[in-house]
């Protein structure tokens, strides 16, 4: 099992849910990413969250983008529990 693999399967709606409750909307736009996902990574990251969304994750996803990551099957699932891990 890789790494994009324990993301996903670690992933719950609930925690989601749970995190976000503590997300205010960042007020910050991202073409081609749900805002919940924008929102969640400015709260963590701060505004140099943009950046990390657009750049490719070096260590994460075999240097995919967050775009590039959403566009897979569950890649928005392992994205959501990457980020809440960051926090």
């Amino acid at each position: 099992m890789d790494s994009f693999d324990i993301y996903v399967k670690e992933y719950k709606n609930e925690k989601w849910n749970a995190f976000m409750k503590n997300v205010k909307p960042s007020g910050v736009k991202v073409k081609s990413i749900p805002q919940d996902i924008v929102d969640a990574v400015v709260h963590v990251l701060g505004r140099g969250g943009v950046e990390w969304l657009q750049r490719p994750l070096t260590n994460l996803f075999d240097g995919k983008t967050a775009k590039e990551v959403l566009e897979m099957r569950n890649g928005e699932k392992a994205l959501k529990a990457v980020i809440m891990r960051l926090h």
